[in-house]
């Protein structure tokens, strides 16, 4: 869903703003701006420097190989798939930093988020078939401008205009998470991470509500537009029956990825009226209908 990974991102920008702000001076949320500090300190030859921002890019990098590997092996335990360990991993992992005490070294808490983040920006990675980056917004900063001229060039393509809008969104999100993170350090320092809880609890819900649903449950993915109003709506003693309506508003699109649970081992195939259902009935617990149809 669409709103999980404004969640998704709004925590990537309280990560990068906390790290920074109170553990190091370092982000961890992404790793360019660690990269090219990294390469300042070689060119100061100041290989204490490079050799402290190397922690951060390595956690990183362990950390999308790992992700990546407990992907393929882990699609999903019992009813839950992998997308929703990993958020309960993350906020296990806020909760147990938060309560460590401030003699802690600062490189752990960098390790940390570093592998959290690279775990969850290789995990998330496209919003309704379109790239979304949850930790960072170099690509969304590109992406608002590329769609945003290209809708100037063809109006009517309102596509564009959305997927512009829907980039936006995600800088806007992720610049909020940073204020949140920034306003918060100032005022409980080391706790101030657990604020990233509160987004990261929201998006647990949505997705256990997604993995959890049981049969006959519903769950709304989208929504219908509002109906406009027919001629009766219209209708006066003068004019009881107007030749004028309303067009109802469009609902929401969405592209779903669906995926069947088996509810058979094994299943018969055949013409009607060929015998399937007494089979059934004879060599099974089942009670079909059995009729001459």
């Amino acid at each position: 869903r669409w709103r999980c990974f404004l969640l998704l991102i709004t925590v990537g920008g309280f990560f990068g703003a906390y790290t920074f702000s109170v553990k190091g001076g370092v982000f961890c949320n992404a790793q360019t701006a660690n990269i090219v500090l990294f390469g300042m300190a070689l060119g100061n030859m100041d290989w204490s420097r490079a050799a402290y921002l190397l922690i951060p890019i390595s956690s990183y990098f362990i950390g999308t190989m790992v992700s990546e590997y407990l992907a393929l092996k882990i699609k999903k335990y019992r009813k839950l798939r992998w997308d929703t360990i990993l958020i309960g991993i993350e906020i296990i992992t806020v909760i147990i930093l938060g309560l460590l005490p401030s003699s802690v070294p600062d490189q752990v808490f960098q390790v940390t988020i570093n592998f959290v983040c690279a775990m969850q920006f290789n995990t998330f990675r496209q919003a309704e078939k379109v790239g979304m980056a949850t930790t960072f917004v170099t690509n969304h900063i590109r992406q608002t401008g590329s769609f945003f001229v290209r809708w100037l060039r063809k109006r009517h393509e309102k596509k564009y205009l959305n997927r512009s809008l829907r980039h936006l969104c995600m800088i806007l999100c992720f610049i909020a998470g940073a204020i949140f993170s920034t306003v918060l350090c100032a005022y409980f320092k080391d706790r101030a991470i657990w604020g990233a809880l509160i987004f990261l609890v929201i998006l647990q819900g949505d997705l256990l509500y997604a993995d959890l649903v049981k049969e006959n449950d519903s769950a709304v993915i989208a929504y219908g537009g509002r109906g406009g109003r027919g001629n009766r709506a219209f209708a006066t003693p003068f004019n009881p029956a107007p030749d004028i309506s309303e067009h109802g508003e469009p609902g929401e699109e969405r592209i779903v990825k669906v995926e069947l649970k088996m509810i058979a081992d094994v299943g018969l195939v055949g013409l009607p009226s060929v015998g399937k259902s007494t089979i059934l009935s004879q060599v099974s617990r089942a009670n079909p209908k059995i009729a001459a149809y």
